[in-house]
């Protein structure tokens, strides 16, 4: 029968350990994402794909679809707005992230439908812990252009910190609908949105329970090997005991203190032993 208070103390111990390795394969897998792309995928962007297998649709005349206006076709308000852009990236490499804002936001009042710089300024502001209006940029960023793949990714990890499961899942859903196979963002969104699915259907939780019954299984062990160990210390105090008594009949009390001394370290609890102790010691004593 278990234990109510190890029960507690165990199922507390393995929860703390299970958070701790959560928060730092979270903290890894986070950390990781940040770094892979520089700042998250500055000059990435997407085409969306045919809803069917097959090529990849280019959308004609979309306006925010960066791909296709970088190289043609801009206008010199477009050109001045990437040149704002570039400055503030310098301006943000270096942290310096008011004069970043402040160029971004020149940049976009030239060209709105310049999708990338939402999400710069997305990126910013949570770089200045303004979270909520770092989200209005990125959905922004979507809206422009929906096949720009940046701010899903950057929803989807903006979500996981707030630990809402359920919009990081969407983002990360996104993200790996429309990203190519042999995009590393979208092996990244597959694995977190697999790592989300695990927790919101109970895997986890089945995990975690399988660890603590072999938590269980690994205690029963010790406490039965300590059982047979126990054992064999009463029967060695036994045996110790037997010859105290015989020594003591034979007159040699030296010889049954150091006995009955020795029964007791093996039998703290056992009565006998003090009792016969204290009578050895009297005659001893009193000769």
């Amino acid at each position: 029968m278990h234990n109510p208070s190890l029960i507690k103390i165990i199922k507390k111990t393995t929860l703390i350990i299970s958070l701790v390795l959560c928060f730092f394969s979270f903290s890894f897998t986070l950390a990781s994402a940040l770094s892979a792309a520089g700042n998250r995928g500055y000059s990435e962007s997407g085409n969306i794909p045919d809803k069917k297998k097959g090529s990849v649709i280019l959308k004609a005349g979309s306006p925010g679809n960066i791909a296709v206006q970088k190289e043609k076709g801009l206008s010199s308000l477009q050109r001045e707005a990437r040149a704002y852009r570039s400055q503030g990236l310098e301006y943000q490499r270096i942290g310096n992230l008011d004069a970043a804002m402040e160029l971004y936001q020149k940049a976009i009042e030239l060209d709105p439908l310049y999708a990338v710089v939402y999400n710069d300024l997305g990126i910013t502001l949570e770089e200045m812990d303004r979270a909520e209006q770092a989200e209005e940029y990125y959905l922004q960023a979507i809206k422009v252009d929906e096949g720009f793949l940046s701010p899903y990714s950057n929803l989807a990890l903006l979500y996981e910190t707030r630990r809402d499961l359920d919009k990081a899942a969407f983002y990360w859903r996104k993200r790996a609908g429309l990203g190519s196979s042999l995009d590393p963002w979208t092996k990244k969104a597959r694995q977190r949105l697999s790592d989300i699915m695990m927790v919101q259907t109970g895997a986890a939780a089945a995990h975690f329970e399988s660890r603590e019954q072999a938590v269980f299984g690994l205690i029963k062990d010790v406490q039965h090997q300590k059982a047979i160990y126990r054992g064999s210390e009463q029967e060695l105090a036994k045996a110790h005991f037997q010859k105290a008594k015989s020594r003591y009949e034979k007159g040699d009390e030296v010889g049954a203190l150091s006995e009955a001394f020795d029964a007791k370290q093996l039998d703290s609890s056992n009565k006998e032993i003090d009792e016969f102790i204290d009578r050895v010691l009297v005659r001893f004593l009193t000769r």
